[in-house]
């Protein structure tokens, strides 16, 4: 079976200003004969699903701003 996990970490920075790191990563789970499982994480390096996903956090912190 294969997942893509995400990690982010979101820091406050200043009043007003935000810092945000995000990792994905691919988990691939295995299992054996006697019933054990195992998973390996491959990291996600992949440039465009970075920038998709913060274009979608801007968006939607914009979309929040314009809202109040």
């Amino acid at each position: 079976m294969r997942d893509r996990k995400a990690n982010a970490f979101v820091e406050e920075i200043d009043k007003g200003r935000t810092k945000i790191r995000l990792n994905f990563v691919d988990t691939t789970q295995t299992s054996g004969s006697q019933g054990m499982r195992s998973e390996q994480d491959v990291p996600v390096e992949t440039p465009e699903l970075y920038q998709d996903t913060f274009a979608k956090i801007q968006q939607g912190i914009f979309v929040r701003k314009n809202l109040q």
